[in-house]
């Protein structure tokens, strides 16, 4: 009679094997569910900046002279429990969380110049996500913040005075 089981040295091949495959998924899963923090941090600061353009469809909360920006916080937008917390668990500091708004005339053409930023608070830490971009925002625009700044870090959401 025979007996079942495996011997050392397939045991150590298992571990060996299941080692490798460790090394190589867990930096894997680690960066994915970063991306996916990332890509929360900015789906919420996309929608911050829609729902500031339906206002603006509705009450017209543009600024009226060039080189002025409007500055809309997410807390003056009275969004109830939109954006209860973050995507790293932390909750949105609605005060630091705004968009501007800056007219800019060029050639006799006015434009409008949006500039989203999103601040997230969690044990003590701020994390956060710029975007700015002549008329429509895009991911490629993207600017996380490890360290946030109380101002943008991006010329062209530098304004000579905010409404």
């Amino acid at each position: 009679m025979k007996k079942r089981g495996f011997t050392l040295v397939e045991l150590l091949v298992m571990l060996v094997v299941l080692g490798i495959l460790t090394a190589i998924t867990i930096p894997n899963v680690v960066g994915i569910l970063q991306n996916n923090r990332e890509d929360a941090m900015f789906d919420d600061a996309y929608r911050l900046y829609e729902l500031v353009l339906a206002k603006d469809a509705v009450t017209k909360i543009k600024p009226t002279s060039d080189s002025v920006c409007k500055k809309i916080t997410m807390e003056s937008l009275d969004l109830n429990q939109d954006f209860k917390s973050g995507p790293n668990g932390g909750t949105y500091n609605k005060e630091d969380s705004y968009v501007l708004i800056k007219r800019v005339t060029d050639a006799g053409v006015i434009k409008y110049k949006y500039c989203v930023r999103i601040v997230e608070e969690k044990d003590g830490e701020k994390y956060g996500i710029d975007l700015a971009t002549i008329d429509k925002i895009s991911k490629k625009d993207t600017n996380i913040l490890n360290n946030i700044t109380t101002t943008p870090n991006n010329s062209d959401c530098q304004c000579s005075s905010i409404e």
